[in-house]
């Protein structure tokens, strides 16, 4: 935002979103880690006057938990399946809309040495909405390969 609270000509939609994460690791075994989380946040949204919707209408907060368990097998391979319920609620005086999302994830990761890996991942997400027409369900499907360079 800038200081007279009016969208830049560059922009048509910005938002503030300060946030938390509180978790705690519970160590299962040497190759096991199940991990939970909670992600909490608030979307202070402002657009221009050209906008779609009035400035605050897109304000919201997001609260989530998350369950991730990690299970290394062998030197190389780490199987990760995880579990996310979020709860959306907008804060617009004018709008009563919430939205419950819930995520399960899997995740197969192949480390080749300390500085290069690749892995494949899926998810299935579904939302559930108080206001018509923006329930869905989404599946992802994915890999990648990373190298890590330290300098």
């Amino acid at each position: 935002f800038n200081s007279d609270n009016a969208v830049s000509n560059e922009n048509f939609y910005q938002e503030w979103v300060p946030s938390g994460t509180l978790g705690y690791t519970l160590n299962l075994s040497t190759n096991r880690i199940l991990q939970f989380q909670y992600d909490g946040d608030f979307r202070g949204t402002n657009t221009d006057e050209k906008g779609l919707h009035p400035t605050g209408w897109e304000d919201r907060t997001d609260q989530s938990f998350s369950i991730i368990h990690s299970w290394i097998i062998g030197q190389n391979w780490v199987v990760q399946p995880s579990y996310r319920i979020m709860w959306s609620k907008y804060t617009n005086p004018g709008r009563n809309r919430a939205d419950v999302y819930n995520t399960v994830s899997l995740m197969v990761a192949y480390y080749f040495n300390d500085w290069a890996s690749a892995r494949a991942f899926t998810s299935y997400e579904f939302r559930q909405s108080t206001e018509f027409g923006n329930d869905y369900q989404n599946w992802n499907l994915g890999a990648g390969f990373s190298i890590n360079v330290n300098f």
